[in-house]
Protein backbone atom coordinates (compact mmCIF):
# COMPACT_ATOMS: atom_id res chain seq x y z
CA UNK A 1 0.00 0.00 0.00
CA UNK A 2 1.41 3.56 -0.71
CA UNK A 3 2.72 5.83 1.83
CA UNK A 4 -0.37 7.86 2.19
CA UNK A 5 1.50 10.84 4.05
CA UNK A 6 4.37 10.70 1.39
CA UNK A 7 1.53 11.10 -0.84
CA UNK A 8 0.15 14.19 0.71
CA UNK A 9 3.03 15.62 1.60
CA UNK A 10 4.11 15.60 -2.39
CA UNK A 11 0.20 16.61 -3.28
CA UNK A 12 0.65 20.07 -0.74
CA UNK A 13 4.21 20.81 -2.02
CA UNK A 14 3.15 20.43 -5.27
CA UNK A 15 -0.69 22.83 -5.06
CA UNK A 16 1.93 25.55 -3.14
CA UNK A 17 3.70 26.16 -6.19
CA UNK A 18 2.58 29.30 -8.23
CA UNK A 19 0.22 27.74 -11.17
CA UNK A 20 2.21 29.78 -13.72
CA UNK A 21 6.00 28.44 -12.62
CA UNK A 22 4.71 24.36 -12.01
CA UNK A 23 7.76 22.05 -13.52
CA UNK A 24 6.75 19.22 -15.60
CA UNK A 25 7.30 15.99 -13.25
CA UNK A 26 10.46 14.00 -14.05
CA UNK A 27 9.41 11.54 -15.89
CA UNK A 28 10.79 8.06 -14.82
CA UNK A 29 12.73 7.44 -17.98
CA UNK A 30 14.43 10.71 -17.33
CA UNK A 31 14.66 9.71 -13.27
CA UNK A 32 16.25 6.42 -14.87
CA UNK A 33 18.37 7.69 -17.28
CA UNK A 34 20.28 9.93 -14.82
CA UNK A 35 20.55 7.24 -12.26
CA UNK A 36 22.05 5.05 -14.34
CA UNK A 37 24.60 7.37 -15.84
CA UNK A 38 26.13 8.54 -12.50
CA UNK A 39 25.17 5.83 -9.81
CA UNK A 40 28.89 4.79 -9.77
CA UNK A 41 29.86 8.74 -9.45
CA UNK A 42 29.29 8.27 -5.64
CA UNK A 43 32.73 7.68 -3.05
CA UNK A 44 31.94 7.76 0.71
CA UNK A 45 34.42 9.38 2.72
CA UNK A 46 35.74 8.88 5.97
CA UNK A 47 39.49 9.69 8.30
CA UNK A 48 41.85 6.63 8.32
CA UNK A 49 40.99 4.73 11.58
CA UNK A 50 38.02 6.98 12.26
CA UNK A 51 35.02 6.35 13.84
CA UNK A 52 32.90 8.84 12.75
CA UNK A 53 30.11 8.95 10.11
CA UNK A 54 30.99 8.93 6.26
CA UNK A 55 30.60 11.89 4.39
CA UNK A 56 29.51 11.83 0.50
CA UNK A 57 31.52 13.18 -2.36
CA UNK A 58 32.29 11.78 -5.85
CA UNK A 59 34.92 12.05 -8.21
CA UNK A 60 35.25 15.28 -9.95
CA UNK A 61 38.79 14.79 -12.80
CA UNK A 62 39.89 12.50 -14.28
CA UNK A 63 43.04 12.67 -12.75
CA UNK A 64 41.63 11.13 -9.10
CA UNK A 65 40.29 14.36 -7.60
CA UNK A 66 37.48 14.17 -5.21
CA UNK A 67 35.14 16.58 -4.03
CA UNK A 68 33.74 15.66 -0.38
CA UNK A 69 31.75 17.59 2.30
CA UNK A 70 33.93 18.20 5.06
CA UNK A 71 32.61 20.61 8.19
CA UNK A 72 35.66 20.05 9.43
CA UNK A 73 39.27 20.59 8.11
CA UNK A 74 39.64 16.57 7.13
CA UNK A 75 43.14 14.85 8.01
CA UNK A 76 46.19 15.10 5.57
CA UNK A 77 45.30 11.73 4.49
CA UNK A 78 41.65 9.63 4.75
CA UNK A 79 39.91 6.38 3.28
CA UNK A 80 37.50 6.86 1.04
CA UNK A 81 35.71 3.55 0.36
CA UNK A 82 33.39 2.55 -3.29
CA UNK A 83 30.77 0.73 -2.86
CA UNK A 84 31.26 -0.21 0.81
CA UNK A 85 34.15 -3.16 -0.09
CA UNK A 86 37.23 -0.82 -1.78
CA UNK A 87 38.75 0.81 0.29
CA UNK A 88 41.43 3.70 -1.00
CA UNK A 89 43.40 6.19 0.24
CA UNK A 90 42.87 10.33 -0.79
CA UNK A 91 45.29 13.58 -0.28
CA UNK A 92 43.62 16.43 1.07
CA UNK A 93 44.20 19.21 -1.71
CA UNK A 94 42.22 22.16 0.21
CA UNK A 95 39.03 22.73 2.12
CA UNK A 96 36.84 25.65 2.65
CA UNK A 97 35.03 26.23 6.05
CA UNK A 98 32.47 28.35 4.56
CA UNK A 99 31.06 25.99 2.24
CA UNK A 100 31.99 22.86 4.20
CA UNK A 101 33.62 20.96 1.09
CA UNK A 102 37.39 19.38 0.57
CA UNK A 103 38.57 18.75 -2.43
CA UNK A 104 40.83 15.56 -2.75
CA UNK A 105 43.18 13.39 -4.92
CA UNK A 106 43.16 9.42 -4.87
CA UNK A 107 46.74 8.28 -4.28
CA UNK A 108 48.74 5.14 -4.97
CA UNK A 109 46.15 4.02 -7.85
CA UNK A 110 45.35 5.34 -11.91
CA UNK A 111 41.85 7.03 -11.40
CA UNK A 112 41.24 6.10 -15.08
CA UNK A 113 40.91 2.26 -14.31
CA UNK A 114 38.12 2.76 -11.40
CA UNK A 115 34.88 1.16 -12.72
CA UNK A 116 33.71 5.27 -12.68
CA UNK A 117 33.90 8.41 -14.88
CA UNK A 118 34.13 11.96 -13.74
CA UNK A 119 30.31 13.82 -13.16
CA UNK A 120 30.08 15.59 -16.59
CA UNK A 121 29.81 19.63 -15.85
CA UNK A 122 26.65 21.55 -16.96
CA UNK A 123 27.72 23.88 -19.45
CA UNK A 124 24.76 26.54 -18.69
CA UNK A 125 23.46 27.24 -15.47
CA UNK A 126 20.79 24.76 -14.41
CA UNK A 127 19.79 25.71 -11.06
CA UNK A 128 17.21 27.89 -12.50
CA UNK A 129 14.08 28.96 -9.97
CA UNK A 130 11.02 25.93 -10.09
CA UNK A 131 12.87 23.94 -12.51
CA UNK A 132 13.37 20.10 -11.80
CA UNK A 133 16.89 18.85 -9.73
CA UNK A 134 18.29 15.39 -8.78
CA UNK A 135 20.49 15.17 -6.00
CA UNK A 136 22.47 11.74 -5.89
CA UNK A 137 23.28 10.21 -1.88
CA UNK A 138 24.14 6.67 -0.64
CA UNK A 139 22.16 4.62 1.51
CA UNK A 140 24.25 2.94 4.56
CA UNK A 141 25.22 0.28 2.35
CA UNK A 142 26.74 2.71 0.01
CA UNK A 143 24.40 2.27 -2.92
CA UNK A 144 23.64 5.19 -4.51
CA UNK A 145 20.37 7.21 -4.78
CA UNK A 146 18.40 9.61 -6.70
CA UNK A 147 15.91 12.08 -5.39
CA UNK A 148 14.20 14.62 -7.25
CA UNK A 149 12.98 17.53 -6.03
CA UNK A 150 11.49 21.61 -6.94
CA UNK A 151 14.69 24.24 -7.30
CA UNK A 152 13.17 27.46 -4.79
CA UNK A 153 14.53 29.89 -3.00
CA UNK A 154 17.76 31.76 -3.61
CA UNK A 155 19.60 32.97 -0.01
CA UNK A 156 22.61 35.31 -0.44
CA UNK A 157 25.30 34.58 2.18
CA UNK A 158 26.48 31.91 3.42
CA UNK A 159 29.61 32.52 6.26
CA UNK A 160 32.03 35.43 5.18
CA UNK A 161 31.05 35.63 1.35
CA UNK A 162 28.32 35.77 -0.87
CA UNK A 163 27.52 32.89 -3.10
CA UNK A 164 25.11 31.74 -5.68
CA UNK A 165 22.97 29.45 -3.83
CA UNK A 166 19.40 27.75 -4.16
CA UNK A 167 17.16 26.01 -1.76
CA UNK A 168 15.51 22.38 -3.38
CA UNK A 169 12.34 21.11 -2.34
CA UNK A 170 12.38 17.59 -1.90
CA UNK A 171 9.04 15.65 -2.76
CA UNK A 172 9.81 13.58 0.13
CA UNK A 173 9.04 13.74 4.14
CA UNK A 174 12.34 14.28 4.91
CA UNK A 175 15.43 15.62 3.08
CA UNK A 176 18.05 12.97 1.78
CA UNK A 177 21.02 15.22 0.73
CA UNK A 178 24.49 14.78 2.39
CA UNK A 179 27.02 17.73 2.25
CA UNK A 180 28.82 17.01 -0.78
CA UNK A 181 25.89 15.27 -2.74
CA UNK A 182 26.10 15.86 -6.27
CA UNK A 183 23.10 18.21 -8.03
CA UNK A 184 21.99 17.09 -11.10
CA UNK A 185 20.09 18.26 -14.01
CA UNK A 186 17.76 16.00 -16.05
CA UNK A 187 20.18 15.66 -18.54
CA UNK A 188 22.41 13.94 -15.66
CA UNK A 189 25.15 16.85 -15.48
CA UNK A 190 26.46 18.53 -12.44
CA UNK A 191 24.93 21.15 -11.73
CA UNK A 192 25.69 22.22 -8.12
CA UNK A 193 26.80 20.81 -4.87
CA UNK A 194 24.48 20.03 -1.53
CA UNK A 195 26.58 22.15 1.28
CA UNK A 196 23.57 21.61 3.71
CA UNK A 197 20.19 19.81 4.79
CA UNK A 198 16.99 20.41 6.67
CA UNK A 199 13.74 19.71 7.05
CA UNK A 200 12.50 18.57 3.15
CA UNK A 201 15.05 21.09 1.87
CA UNK A 202 18.87 20.55 0.81
CA UNK A 203 20.97 23.96 0.55
CA UNK A 204 22.84 24.24 -2.68
CA UNK A 205 26.00 25.88 -4.10
CA UNK A 206 25.32 26.71 -7.86
CA UNK A 207 28.58 25.22 -10.14
CA UNK A 208 29.59 28.69 -11.49
CA UNK A 209 30.48 29.29 -8.21
CA UNK A 210 32.07 26.56 -6.71
CA UNK A 211 34.77 27.13 -9.72
CA UNK A 212 37.23 29.50 -8.29
CA UNK A 213 37.42 27.20 -5.35
CA UNK A 214 38.21 23.90 -7.38
CA UNK A 215 40.62 25.36 -9.76
CA UNK A 216 42.56 26.67 -7.07
CA UNK A 217 42.47 23.59 -5.10
CA UNK A 218 43.43 21.14 -7.99
CA UNK A 219 46.15 23.93 -9.52
CA UNK A 220 47.34 25.49 -6.82
CA UNK A 221 48.41 29.16 -6.26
Amino acid sequence: MPNLRALCATALTLMTLPAFAKPEPVSPTVFGEVYRANKSALLVARPNGSESPATTGFLLGAEGELLIGAKARPAAEFAVVVDGELSLSARLLDHDEDLGLAVAKLVGIDARSLPRLPLRAAKKQGLSLQTWAVVMTHSASGASEPFAGIVESEPAIRGRRAWRKRSLLISQVAAPGRPGSPVLSSKGELVGVVVGAGSRRVEVVALPSLLPFLRAAVLGP
